[in-house]
Order: structure tokens, then C-alpha cells, then sequence
């Protein structure tokens, strides 16, 4: 239930498709346009997105799906220069692969009154590699300006066809009209599955499609391995066709508190769940969750590889001695395989090159370490087992498929208890793993079958502890001193963003990131003992949050750490909130205020909910004469709430902006 909690049920409709859409039809009164009819503060606007999947059928590979997609794009001003760009992912394994070409790519400009075009040339075009099976072809479109308008097409070769790209009829920009169309011969059944909250139109027909042979040819199965013959000179199927169109989608609102935006666009995606050639049996495809973990598992490349242990055992058998413990014997492997190994920066769930030669080079993709790892804790007879993943930016499987899975890392069972273990970031920590692998859920796989859902969202609370006091001087500066103590998600975070960085930098980004205020004597401790929570402490001279009127001081207690603006500003927000993991955030403030002045006024005290404690805020002020003290609290006890929410939680974000920003008024005696 919870991978399809936020997944909303898509209206289909029947309705006729007539308005026709073409490349090359550019227009002066289109150049002319300034802005979008609806959206007037667009960067650019898609005046038409639309593609078409099909499939071909060749002598010698067989069924191949191909997919065009044809693009014209309005740019408004020069954020929207971005939109003019595009690229493609292709997938390649060791026998086959996807092919890409771009066409009609050309910009229009409107010069003294007349369409120029501009076409895309080869020094425009490249492709660059993010995995060993991974490319991706870029276009940079010529001579962009405000005013431009651009078009391209691109047509996507591919063999694999069990599952087909996700169509996203929405974007960061308004779309004016957006299609898909998808034609399969009667061999093949797919299901499709939408995300998103607009009802797309929809229609589905056939057509009758022939294929001549010469001599005696077949058809080729999915497999490549197995065929049927065929001896008649023709082959005559039927070929089912979807489609689908949606008009005047309004572009969707990136916000706070939200890991991937693309898991909540309006789109579609399709499985292959069944196919049955003449004259053969009909093959079941539609699988499962735990389906596909057992096929993943008995890949030599996955499962194949955990059983080898010889290459790491002389190693493995030194590093445990002494060890009695599982504990004792986790914590040594886990960090032999961080220090010693590196991540490549490559993503996936199969090895790039085997342990043996992850073990003998050092360094490998996320599956030679966690695979790596996960091997030496069985060998320790340590109850081990891999988590699939799919990570942040690869989004929420919608449904089950192998292609749903990029990542994976180490889960151990023990004392009932699951424990998850990423060799891939040196700071990363038992249960803390980096940001990039916590959604949702993961799979685990066991070594003699089957596998078991694994919730991947923490409820260990990470905290963030500040101790601030400051002296008030009679010019309105503030002059103290800060110490933090940071655990868990936090710890980790501090730890990634400054542990390698020189003090200077650390200093002249803490300054930044706290408006410029002026530091000195900046300490960090305990950056490279995990076990322990970070420590970091300054002085510090702040001459920008206090105001001087007459014979009045205003200030906000929390200085630069007060929330002065509402994160949540949407009017309506139809995806959920996502607070990547539960925290406390408090605060001890203590302000000694200068001599000839006293309080006429202060912030009183006050307590916000949030249904039922999963969120609190507490504030509580207290006057001692010269001194004035402050004790806050947020506290949030869930990493995920759901859109319905939204409301309620904008109120009570405000309320708690409210109260930090109401001021200490001080008056002269």
C-alpha cells in the first residue's frame, strides 16, 4: 500500500483526435508572443510535446520498439534558455543496445520582420557516460534567444521492449498540448500505468499490418533464442493502438520538502505482461515483486558473485581476529570496506567488473561495494542479505519490473531487528544511509529465495542542539557565542558538506549561510569519529538583525537562525511532503541586554500541534531583567505526510513564522 499511497487514479475518456501538430509550422504571430496566455511569469512553454512508440520487425533482430518524439518549445526569457536543450538515456548491454538520431532540430528567431532559422550542427550533439550500460545523447540548441522558438525530433531504437519510457504529458513549464501514442502488434499486452491528477483523454483503435518474407523466415521471440516458423509468404497481424492527449497542462510547482518531483508528474509508463506468437503457448510476463528479485538474484552478476569468497578471506580472517561479537564483527567489516574501497560514482544492482577485481582495484559502482560488502558479512556468518533500491533521482517503481531496481545495499538481520549498511559514503553509518538510497522501500533478497519488503524511511531521530548567547550593545550589535551538537542524519549532513574542506572555507561558508555575520574561532570536533555526535562552536559579531530607532531596540531572539519566511507557498499542492527523516531542532538562547535599557515587550509563550504530535513546536520566553532567555522546540516525528495535509501544515508553518518573528522591543530608561 505504500509504494501506491500517493499514486492518484487517472480518468480515461473517450474523445475524437483532430487538431493536427507539425514541425516547421513557426509562425511570426508565435515569435511575437511574450508571454504565456496563462502562466504570464513563464521562463518558456511547450507549444507541443508529442510521441508516438510502435514496433518494427527486421529479419535478423526481430521485433524492435521505437519511439519519436517530436518538440517545439516557446522561450520567454533567459531561464527558459534551459527548455532549448535536451537529452536522452540510452541503454546498452554486452550484445545489444538502444540507438538515438535527432532531426528537424532548428531555432527560429524573429530578425526585422522575418523567420530565421538556425540548424542544429554536429558540434551541438554529444554523448556522455554515466554507468558501464548507461550513455546519454545531449543536444545544445544554436542561437537561443528570448523570443526564440526551437524544434527538434528524436527517434529511440530499442530491443528491449519489456518495459517502454515513461511519458511525462507535464513539465516545469506549461504545455499547450502534449500526445502519446502507443501501436503493438496483437503478440504483445501491456499495461499501462499512470501518475498524476488530470484526466487524459483517451482512444484506442486497430489496424491490420504485413510483413512479406523471403523464403522461410520467422518470428523472433523476446528471448532471441527461440522462434517460430513461418512458410507463408506473408505475415498479416493486427496492431492495437492507444492514445492519448492532454490540453493546457499547467506547469507543476517545484516546493520544499519533496526528494523527486518527476515521482508526482502527470505521465505514463507501460509493462510488457504477456505475449503469445502463432502457434506458440501464451507466456505470462506480468510479474511480481518477489518475482523479480528472484530473477535478479540468479544473475551471475548479482547472486553469482556472493558466493565467491577466496580473493578476501586471508584479509577477512586477520581483520576478525578478536572478535567475538556480531557487533564487534559488523562494525570491522563495515568500515574495512569504506576505507578501503572506493565508489566510482556509477549507480546499478549488477557488477561492473566482479568482487575479485573490485577487491584487487579498489573501486567499483555501487553494486561492486555493497555486493563486496555483503559477501564478507556472510563469510563472517553474519545473517546478510542484499536491498534492492531504487534510488531518489531513478523515482517510486510504480510497478513491479527489473528496470525498477538501480541500486542496492547491505541489510543484516539481527535481534529482529534490520539493519542497513551503504559502503559507498565514508561518513554513512548503520541505518544512516545517504540520501540518494532512502525511498521509501527496498527489497531484500535471501540466498536460498524469496525476499521481503524493507521500509527505508528512518524513524531515528536526528538531532540539532544550539546553545546561543549574546551580549546586546548600545549600537545594536550582538556579540557571543554559539555551540551545536549535531547526531544521526545531522551529524552525517556536517560531516559531507565540511569534512573535507579547509577551516578558511568552513568559516566563509558558515558566514554566508548565517547573512554575513562575522565569525571567529571556529572549532569542529568528532568529523571523523562516527560513533560520536559533531561538535562545532565560533564566536561571532552580528550587526544586521538587531534595529536601532530613536530610543528603541527591535530584535528577533533567534538572530540568523530565525525562519522568516513560510517554505510552503503553494495554493494548492497535490504531492506529498517529504521530510527526508524525523528531527528535534532545539534551541537555548540566552541575551544579556545593554545596561540603560529594559523590556517593553517580548514574544509570550506558546505551544503548536500538529496532528497529534506528529509535528510540535514550543516556545518559551522568559524575562530575568537583564537577562532574556528562550527555549525552543520543533520537533518532527515522520519523514512522509501526505498531500491532504498541506493546508493544515501551511497554517501551521505560518503560525510558527509568526512567532519567530515577532521582535524583542527594548526602550531606553
Amino acid at each position: 500500500m505504500k509504494r501506491l499511497l500517493f499514486f492518484t487514479l487517472v480518468i480515461l475518456s473517450n474523445v475524437v483526435f483532430s487538431q493536427e501538430y507539425k514541425l516547421g509550422n513557426v509562425t511570426v504571430e508565435e515569435l511575437k508572443e511574450t508571454e504565456h496566455k496563462t502562466e504570464k511569469n513563464a521562463a518558456a512553454c511547450k507549444l507541443f510535446s508529442k510521441a508516438k512508440t510502435y514496433m518494427t520487425y527486421s529479419n535478423n533482430k526481430g521485433f524492435e520498439l521505437v519511439t519519436e518524439v517530436e518538440n517545439k518549445i516557446k522561450i520567454y526569457t533567459t531561464d527558459g534558455f534551459k527548455y532549448a536543450n535536451h537529452s536522452v538515456s540510452i541503454y546498452t548491454s554486452n550484445t545489444e543496445k538502444e540507438i538515438v538520431n535527432f532531426s528537424d532540430a532548428v531555432t527560429y528567431n524573429l530578425v526585422n520582420g522575418k523567420i530565421e532559422k538556425t540548424k542544429l550542427k554536429s558540434e551541438g550533439e554529444f554523448t556522455e557516460k554515466t554507468s558501464k550500460f548507461n550513455l546519454v545523447k545531449k543536444i545544445t540548441m544554436p542561437n537561443v534567444k528570448i523570443g526564440s522558438i526551437v524544434e527538434y525530433k528524436y527517434v529511440l531504437r530499442s530491443p528491449f521492449f519489456s518495459s517502454i519510457n515513461e511519458w511525462f504529458f507535464q513539465d516545469f513549464i506549461p504545455v499547450n498540448y502534449s500526445s502519446y501514442q502507443l501501436s503493438i502488434p496483437e503478440y504483445f499486452t501491456y499495461n499501462p500505468f499512470f501518475k498524476g491528477t488530470f484526466n487524459i483523454r483517451s482512444n484506442k483503435s486497430f489496424k491490420n499490418v504485413t510483413h512479406t518474407f523471403t523464403n522461410k523466415e520467422s518470428i523472433i521471440g523476446t528471448n532471441r533464442t527461440q522462434a517460430t516458423e513461418f512458410y507463408d509468404s506473408k505475415l498479416t497481424y493486427k496492431e492495437n493502438v492507444s492514445n492519448y492527449e492532454l490540453s493546457n497542462v499547467p506547469s507543476i510547482q517545484d516546493e520544499s520538502y519533496v526528494k523527486n518531483i518527476y515521482n508526482y508528474i502527470s505521465s505514463i509508463s507501460h509493462e510488457l505482461a504477456s505475449v503469445q506468437y502463432p502457434n506458440t503457448p501464451f507466456e505470462l510476463l506480468s510479474t511480481t515483486w518477489e518475482k523479480v528479485a528472484n530473477t535478479i538474484n540468479a544473475s551471475e552478476n548479482f547472486g553469482g558473485e556472493l558466493v565467491k569468497t577466496g580473493f578476501f578471506e586471508e584479509d577477512v580472517n586477520a581483520l576478525l581476529a578478536g572478535k567475538t561479537t556480531n557487533e564487534e564483527k559488523i562494525a570491522s567489516i563495515y568500515n574495512f570496506v569504506k576505507n578501503n574501497f572506493k565508489w566510482n560514482g556509477y549507480y546499478g544492482i549488477y557488477t561492473d567488473e566482479g568482487l575479485r577485481s573490485t577487491y584487487k582495484n579498489k573501486t567499483g559502482n555501487v553494486a561492486d561495494l555493497n555486493l563486496l560488502l555483503t559477501a564478507i558479512l556472510r563469510y563472517a556468518k553474519i545473517n546478510a542479505h542484499p536491498v534492492l533500491i531504487s534510488s531518489v533521482s531513478n523515482g517510486i517503481p510504480s510497478f513491479p519490473s527489473r528496470t525498477a531496481f538501480n541500486y542496492v545495499v547491505a541489510g543484516i538481520e539481527l535481534d529482529g531487528k534490520t539493519i542497513l549498511l551503504d559502503a559507498t559514503d565514508k561518513y554513512a553509518l548503520p541505518n544512516i544511509l545517504p540520501a540518494r538510497a532512502v525511498n521509501w522501500v527496498g527489497r531484500m533478497i535471501y540466498q536460498k529465495g524469496g525476499s521481503k519488503e524493507v521500509d527505508l524511511e528512518t524513524m531515528m531521530l536526528s538531532k540539532d542542539n544550539i546553545i546561543l548567547s549574546y551580549v546586546i550593545s548600545e549600537d545594536g550589535k550582538a556579540s557571543g557565542n554559539l555551540k551545536r551538537q549535531l547526531s544521526n542524519y545531522y551529524a552525517y549532513n556536517y560531516r559531507n558538506s565540511y569534512g573535507q574542506m579547509e577551516l578558511e572555507s568552513i568559516i566563509q561558508n558558515k558566514e554566508k549561510s548565517f547573512d554575513n555575520i562575522e565569525i571567529e574561532n571556529y572549532k569542529s570536533e568528532n568529523i571523523n569519529d562516527l560513533s560520536a555526535a559533531v561538535i562545532e562552536s565560533f564566536d561571532f559579531i552580528d550587526d544586521k538583525h538587531i534595529e536601532v530607532i530613536g530610543d528603541k531596540m527591535y530584535l528577533s531572539p533567534l538572530l540568523f537562525f530565525g525562519l522568516e519566511a513560510n517554505p510552503f507557498k503553494l495554493e494548492e499542492r497535490t504531492y506529498p511532503i517529504e521530510f527526508r527523516f524525523p528531527f528535534i531542532d532545539k534551541y537555548l538562547v540566552s541575551i544579556t541586554i545593554p545596561d540603560g535599557y529594559e523590556v517593553e515587550s517580548f514574544p509570550k509563550t506558546e505551544n503548536l500541534l500538529f496532528s497529534e504530535k506528529i509535528l510540535a513546536h514550543k516556545y518559551i520566553f522568559t524575562n530575568e531583567g537583564k537577562t532574556l532567555k528562550l527555549m525552543l522546540q520543533d520537533e518532527v516525528n515522520t519523514s512522509i505526510l501526505a498531500a491532504e495535509d498541506y493546508q493544515n501544515l501551511k497554517e501551521y508553518f505560518q503560525k510558527m513564522v509568526d512567532k519567530q518573528t515577532e521582535k524583542i522591543v527594548l526602550k531606553k530608561i
